[in-house]
């Protein structure tokens, strides 16, 4: 199984993916900072299972 987490703050990001982590070893945890990158992620790591997505992440992107 491959878990996207996709947060624009890093200290966000790496603590819910060191829970994933933790939760289930097994299963490989793919961060990203910005949607952007999720093409290539995919093509690298394959088509998510499950995603972990802040929220806010696109209204970020509409303001300056």
């Amino acid at each position: 199984m491959t878990i996207y987490v996709i947060d624009d703050h890093p200290l966000m990001r790496e603590a819910i993916a060191m829970v994933i982590r933790r939760l289930r070893p097994t299963h490989e945890v793919v961060e990203l900072d910005r949607v952007g990158l999720l093409s290539a992620a995919i093509e690298k790591h394959g088509t998510p299972s499950l995603f972990s997505l802040d929220l806010k992440l696109f209204k970020s992107l509409l303001t300056w």
